[in-house]
């Protein structure tokens, strides 16, 4: 029977491994009574592409052209494909999704 070498996946990451897959590839908390709300979406956290509004969240987005949204205006567990400047959170959990650039 065949021998299948497997590659050593310390060394190899798993995108470079097998490619990037899906439509956002990184996925940031933002999280009431943390340091990263308010989120703002700049530097090497820019490129923001959707949020998820976790269960019973209190807070808002701003687009990235201007204008803002209260999350309780959002469904929550839903995807939405809104460019963010920024996210702020009162209480609860907003998710900031990354835009995966690799996708073909």
């Amino acid at each position: 029977m065949a021998q299948y070498n497997r590659p050593d996946i310390s060394t190899i990451s798993g995108s470079a491994l097998w490619g990037s897959f899906g439509r956002y590839n990184k996925i940031e908390a933002v999280i009431t009574g943390t340091n990263n709300s308010p989120f703002i979406a700049t530097g090497s956290r820019a490129g923001v592409a959707a949020v998820i509004v976790g269960d019973s969240t209190v807070g808002g987005v701003t687009a990235s052209l201007g204008g803002s949204i209260l999350s309780t205006d959002l469904s929550d567990n839903v995807i939405y494909e809104i460019g963010v400047s920024e996210i702020n959170v009162a209480s609860g959990t907003i998710y900031a999704l990354y835009r995966n650039l690799s996708e073909t």
